[in-house]
């Protein structure tokens, strides 16, 4: 386990920004979203152009404390002779604390004056600028996960109720000069030991992107085509057509809301049915191709509520799953794979998985003659009607994945430490 999910777990890690991931969404789970304003994306991270441009996270409980660690990962520190806010929590009403370069020095400034450290020597190289501090404490800095010096003196910090600025403050017009990467706050005072495992985490995470599709059957090494990105707030989202907050889903019917949980023992966001419904993504966040997404490998982790029926419709040719095939678990927990309105291609015996259990399923396709491999944790499902594998080839194009889910179902979603969602692959994928 990392020290990202060791800190979550903590409940240590109150905000977890990680641009790179594509989204200004809270990966620590406390719903600390950023809302951006004249940023733009500039390779993996956020340009801070205009005397406008902000990233702004409203005030929480979470946010507001005295002593911790404000960490920032850029891809390289670059910052002019004039001031420039990396990291603001202040308003016209007072400060909590605020990270700036002020000139030639790193100041954290406590609402009276900028407690200091000259910083000329990591311009233009370090790419991780952290401050330990704490109230009426003399703050310690680290470079690339490194302590490079203290402080000038004290700082006097007192918790204030404004909101969160990244890469600029409240008045605007002195906006950072680096691109930004990641930005996390900790409520306690990291140890120089924990600098350097973070750092080493941050600089060394890869996240998924889209490729352009392959031509169908002509990939041997499969890519990914669409993750989830990783969660947003414990929100709701209600009624046909809503887009469920922090998701690429679209909500059919029915009510769902986004958690955190544990699975296969890892702090992770998932999807959990409020009211029986269903939601959908379209292939457009896949490969886009309808002949490409009808084949390949899909993955991604259920738990199924005691007496009621789980269906991913994996190949399907509209939001209500009408033509193509699901992979279903039934209330007596019969694992099948079903050509949608012809029958069954196999059924297991009852009770193969246990209710309220996360379980990951695999299902590869190809594209010789359309043959499916179903697995959960990674074993072949066994048959006890019909086949696994089995061929059938009757449908060709896929445009949608759609979940037909009832009350207590959970899909899983993301996590700082690896994707629980649906991932759909080119090329078959045997786990």
């Amino acid at each position: 386990m990392g020290l990202i999910q060791t800190l979550i777990d903590e409940g240590a890690l109150v905000l977890y920004h990680d641009y790179r991931a594509g989204h200004m969404l809270d990966l620590s789970g406390n719903g600390n979203d950023g809302v951006p304003t004249d940023v733009v994306w500039q390779g993996e991270g956020v340009g801070f152009p205009l005397g406008t441009s902000v990233i702004t996270v409203a005030d929480s409980p979470e946010l507001q404390f005295t002593d911790g660690s404000l960490v920032i990962l850029v891809n390289q520190l670059r910052h002019g002779n004039g001031t420039e806010r990396i990291l603001s929590k202040r308003d016209a009403g007072g400060a909590n604390y605020s990270v700036r370069f002020n000139g030639t020095n790193l100041d954290l400034y406590d609402g009276t004056s900028g407690k200091w450290f000259n910083a000329t020597a990591y311009r233009d190289s370090a790419r991780y600028v952290s401050i330990n501090m704490g109230d009426g404490v003399i703050g310690e800095v680290f470079m690339d996960g490194l302590s490079v010096g203290n402080l000038n003196v004290a700082s006097a910090i007192a918790v204030n109720d404004a909101p969160l600025l990244i890469g600029n403050y409240y008045l605007g017009g002195s906006p950072t000069g680096s691109i930004v990467q990641a930005a996390l706050i900790i409520n306690r005072v990291l140890t120089a030991t924990e600098h350097a495992l973070l750092y080493s985490e941050l600089v060394n995470l890869t996240w998924p992107t889209k490729r352009k599709a392959f031509a169908k059957g002509s990939a041997t090494v499969p890519q990914t085509q669409f993750k989830t990105d990783f969660g947003g707030k414990t929100v709701t989202a209600v009624g046909a057509a809503a887009q469920m907050p922090g998701t690429n889903y679209y909500v059919n019917s029915g009510n769902f809301n986004l958690i955190m949980d544990t699975i296969d023992g890892i702090s992770a966001k998932a999807i959990e049915c409020g009211a029986s419904g269903g939601y959908q993504v379209a292939n457009v966040e896949m490969q886009g191709d309808p002949g490409d997404d009808a084949y390949g490998t899909w993955t991604g982790w259920f738990n199924k509520a005691a007496g009621s029926t789980y269906i991913i419709n994996f190949v399907s040719d509209d939001i209500a799953g009408t033509n193509g095939y699901s992979f279903r678990i039934s209330a007596t927990e019969v694992v099948s794979l079903v050509h949608n309105g012809v029958g069954n291609l196999f059924t297991s015996a009852a009770g193969y998985v246990l209710a309220d259990t996360w379980y990951k399923v695999t299902i590869t396709r190809d594209t010789v003659a359309g043959e499916f491999h179903v697995y959960i944790d990674g074993t072949l499902v066994v048959a006890a009607t019909g086949a696994n594998p089995v061929a059938e080839n009757t449908v060709t194009e896929s445009t949608y994945v759609v979940y037909d889910v009832d009350t207590g179902d959970k899909s899983g979603h993301s996590s700082v430490n690896g994707n629980y969602g649906l991932v759909k692959q080119a090329g078959v994928n045997a786990p």
